[in-house]
């Protein structure tokens, strides 16, 4: 009895839940390390108990009245949970910096450069490149199945769905194709993104389009690389940062998106427009010569 009476008191001091908004927070506490648009600040913080591994991850700031924070900065604050975001409130500066510490931007995938011609499996175990389109305009993303952020991994999924659904309304679904290429090759097999894809994506139709590529730690490393994707596993954990990119028909990267703050309606009138450009280069190269 005495045993289950201090899970009990461990487990609701790990984590405490807004039974009428859904809200779960827990303690966290770390160093800023660095800063991302929109204002989020990247976080080395410790392990949060009952949750997540010690990590490196970008937070959104929930509370106006926080203290201004500078690299180097101790903080303890609580990360709240919906179901849709994340957020960082009643952010406090345990113990300031001694020295502003800086930290290098990581490089971004190009508009313009043609994507490089790498292997990868899909949810169904089947090779393909990541050239491979069948002549669509593709948009890549980077996830992973276990991501336990409702705005990191899980967002991206959901915002690619909406332009997917968009696509479909206006009949360009046939002219697009979406990949999301995990960052978790050891964990997420072809069947776990099997698994995943029909948990997470909607319609009997959801791999006519979408394909969840995973493949070997080199593999997946070369395609992180080649689109500016940082990421290091930790603990049954990825930390990384958010990418995605629009590339055309001819595998070229026409836009890239970082971090989580893109809308789903930006993305798709970037899409609608290479489709139309597509189209048009297609009518001209069928006019006959005078």
């Amino acid at each position: 009895m005495r045993r289950a009476i201090l899970l009990l008191v461990l487990s609701s001091a790990a984590c405490s839940t807004d039974a009428t908004l859904g809200l779960r927070r827990y303690q966290l506490t770390g160093v800023v390390v660095g800063r991302e648009t929109p204002p989020r600040i990247v976080v080395e913080h410790d392990a949060v108990n009952g949750f997540m591994p010690a990590m490196r991850m970008a937070f959104e700031i929930g509370d106006p009245a926080a203290p201004p924070l500078n690299m180097g900065d101790r903080i303890a604050a609580t990360l709240v949970l919906s179901d849709t975001r994340s957020w960082l409130e009643n952010v406090k500066v345990t113990a300031r910096a001694g020295a502003p510490a800086t930290r290098p931007p990581e490089a971004r995938a190009v508009p313009g450069t043609v994507v490089p011609d790498l292997t990868l499996v899909n949810q169904n175990g089947e090779p393909f490149t990541l050239r491979d389109a069948g002549g669509r305009v593709r948009i890549v993303t980077f996830i992973y199945t276990r991501c336990p952020l409702p705005d990191f991994c899980p967002l991206m999924v959901r915002n690619l769905e909406a332009v997917r659904r968009r696509a479909s309304e206006e009949g360009l679904s046939s002219r697009l194709a979406l990949l999301g290429v995990t960052l978790d090759p050891a964990f997420d097999t072809a069947a776990v993104l099997r698994a995943y894809g029909e948990s997470m994506l909607k319609g009997s139709d959801r791999f006519d389009q979408w394909s969840l590529a995973t493949g070997t730690p080199a593999q997946i490393d070369a395609v992180a690389r080649s689109f500016g994707v940082a990421f290091r596993p930790e603990g049954g954990f990825v930390t990384h940062t958010l990418t995605t990119a629009v590339v055309g028909h001819d595998g070229r990267v026409i836009r890239v998106f970082e971090s989580n703050s893109w809308r789903p309606d930006e993305v798709y009138e970037v899409v609608r427009r290479a489709i139309e450009g597509e189209s048009i280069d297609r009518s001209k190269s069928h006019q006959p010569r005078r």
